[in-house]
């Protein structure tokens, strides 16, 4: 039985840790500047929404059997199938407010860059 369900899993995580890097030195040099603003504040509110959406992909991934060919995947019951649309609908209710609030941290990034449009 070939699964790819590692690769994406291993994706997922790489890009999230990448992504906390960045956020951790973002902070950090607003720390060290004294320089904390309210695009920073959204920044750290999009970043938790990151996370929580990151641990509801990574179990939907695990629990719908993302990664195996269709052939290959276990008869699942109606319950283990509700726990999986769940953890799915768990990631689209995190996703749209993520989106808004990580692009209204950019904006506010390029205004305190001093860019106008």
């Amino acid at each position: 039985m070939e699964s790819r369900q590692p690769e994406v899993l291993a994706i997922i995580g790489t890009f999230t840790v990448v992504a906390s890097l960045t956020v951790f030195l973002r902070v950090w040099s607003r720390y060290l500047g004294r320089n904390f603003c309210w695009d920073d504040h959204l920044i750290l509110i999009a970043f938790v929404l990151l996370i929580l959406d990151t641990l509801a992909t990574w179990m939907y991934i695990v629990l719908s059997g993302t990664g195996y060919h269709v052939y290959d995947l276990p008869k699942k019951s109606v319950a283990e199938q509700l726990v999986a649309i769940r953890w799915n609908f768990a990631v689209q209710m995190m996703y749209h407010p993520r989106t808004y609030i990580e692009s209204a941290g950019r904006t506010g990034i390029l205004l305190t860059c001093g860019v106008c449009f």
